[in-house]
């Protein structure tokens, strides 16, 4: 039998109708499933995309990132000292107002908290009869990232629960530091937490939907040196 021999416009019109073939064949496996996107050779992007998984889902895994980094910055300034102080410079130990402020970010796809931005004030030295004692004040805010929020969002919707979903956390502070004696230290302070750990469920709500609730601490601190 001699052999069939096709013709460039025979050809091209075949292989015209087998794509076409596929794509119907394509759309009726969309229009079977429901799915738009049914394997990798349909679109990749668009098909790892569509089975890219939460780990709140059981049957999800976590994506694998390399590398991390973080950005810091710092400034501290002094606010006023005594016309008797002759020492320059932002110590802390010298009898004066000095203030503080810093700022930190890192990337929020790989780090729960993405940005911390704390200040304070200190006093030294201004209580009379008292050059060593000091005063402090300072705030502190940590940002839960985005990606750690839409997990809890995740977990919302895989648990159909509406559990807390963690935003970020406020810490106020007060301290005194007293020295009572040569090497004798005695720090009092207090402290106040908004959202504690960003407003994670209540370990104590067994139904998991509140969160808990705001903190407030005292303690003291004492260093002896000898």
């Amino acid at each position: 039998m001699s052999d069939i021999v096709l013709s460039a416009g025979v050809r091209a019109n075949l292989l015209q109708l087998q794509k076409t073939a596929e794509v119907i064949t394509q759309t009726q496996t969309k229009l079977a499933t429901g799915k738009r996107v049914n394997s990798a050779l349909d679109n990749p992007v668009n098909y790892f995309t569509a089975q890219g998984l939460s780990i709140a889902d059981r049957s999800g895994i976590a994506a694998k990132l390399r590398g991390n980094f973080g950005v810091f910055a710092v400034v501290e300034q002094t606010l006023y000292r005594p016309s008797s102080v002759t020492e320059k410079g932002v110590s802390a130990s010298v009898p004066g107002v000095t203030a503080f402020a810093r700022i930190a970010y890192s990337p929020p796809d790989r780090n729960l908290i993405d940005l911390y931005v704390d200040g304070g004030i200190g006093v030294s030295g201004l209580v009379p009869h008292r050059p060593l004692d000091r005063f402090g004040m300072a705030v502190a805010y940590m940002r839960i990232s985005n990606s750690a929020r839409n997990l809890d969002r995740d977990n919302q919707f895989f648990a159909d629960l509406p559990s807390p979903v963690r935003s970020n956390e406020t810490l106020v502070e007060l301290i005194y530091e007293a020295h009572l004696k040569p090497g004798w230290l005695l720090a009092p302070y207090f402290q106040y937490v908004f959202r504690p750990s960003g407003g994670i469920p209540n370990p104590n709500d067994l139904t998991g939907l509140s969160r808990i609730g705001d903190a407030a601490v005292f303690g003291v601190t004492t260093t002896l040196r000898y």
